[in-house]
C-alpha cells in the first residue's frame, strides 16, 4: 500500500479530515466560533486566522493567532494595518503600523491626512532616541501651524534651535524671548532680527525702533 492509503486507514488521520471538513461546513453557515474551534482542535489554528483575517474580525484573529504558537502574530498585525489604511481608517492603521514597528509609516498616514491628534500619540510612544522619526513628526506640525504639538516634540529630542525656529516662523515672540534668556541669550540674533521685521511688516514700527 501506498501512504495515501494508509493514512486514509489511520483513525486519528480519518478524525481529523472529517473535523476539518466539518469546520469548513460551518464557517460556510456563519458559524465561524465554532469553526475556528474545530480548527484549532484538529491542529489547525492557522485555517482560524485566516478565517478571520478574511472576515476583517481581527481581535479573534490574533487571539487564535497568539494561543496558536505557529502563527506569527505581527504579520497579522500587519495585515490589519495595510487594510485599515485602505479603508480610510488613518487611527487604526497608524496604531497597527506602529505595534508593527513600523513608525515611519504610521507618521506619514497621519501628517499626510491631517490627523494631528493621532500624529502626537505616534510621537510620544516613539522613543527620544528616534529623533529622526520624531523630527518628521515635528515637520508636519508645522506645516499645519501646530505649535503646542511641535514644541512638545522639539522638547522631546531637545532640539532648542529648531525650537526657536518654530517660535519665531509662528509669531510666538514671548517664547522665543523666553526661551533666549534661559539659555543665556544664545538665541538672540535668532529672535531679534525677525521679531523686528515682523514688527516693521506689521506697521508697528515705533516698538521695532525701541
Amino acid at each position: 500500500r501506498n501512504e495515501g492509503d494508509a493514512d486514509s486507514s489511520d483513525p486519528k488521520a480519518v478524525k481529523q479530515r472529517h473535523g476539518l471538513h466539518l469546520a469548513k461546513v460551518m464557517a460556510f453557515q456563519g458559524r465561524f466560533q465554532e469553526a475556528a474551534k474545530l480548527y484549532a482542535k484538529f491542529g489547525r489554528a492557522d485555517q482560524a486566522v485566516d478565517m478571520f483575517a478574511d472576515l476583517r474580525l481581527w481581535e479573534e484573529a490574533k487571539t487564535f493567532a497568539s494561543n496558536s504558537g505557529n502563527v506569527d502574530v505581527k504579520t497579522l498585525i500587519q495585515s490589519q494595518a495595510e487594510w485599515a489604511e485602505e479603508t480610510g481608517d488613518w487611527k487604526l492603521a497608524s496604531e497597527m503600523f506602529c505595534a508593527a514597528g513600523q513608525h515611519d509609516r504610521a507618521i506619514s498616514i497621519v501628517g499626510e491626512n491631517g490627523c494631528l491628534d493621532e500624529l502626537i500619540e505616534v510621537a510620544r510612544i516613539i522613543d527620544k532616541e528616534n529623533a529622526a522619526a520624531l523630527r518628521k513628526c515635528a515637520d508636519y506640525f508645522r506645516e499645519y501651524g501646530h505649535h503646542q504639538f511641535a514644541k512638545e516634540v522639539y522638547l522631546k529630542i531637545n532640539d532648542i534651535q529648531a525650537l526657536m525656529r518654530l517660535h519665531v516662523e509662528l509669531s510666538k515672540w514671548d517664547e522665543a524671548f523666553l526661551l533666549s534668556e534661559q539659555h543665556g541669550g544664545k538665541y538672540a540674533e535668532d529672535v531679534y532680527l525677525p521679531y523686528a521685521q515682523w514688527l516693521a511688516e506689521n506697521d508697528r514700527f515705533d516698538e521695532a525702533q525701541v
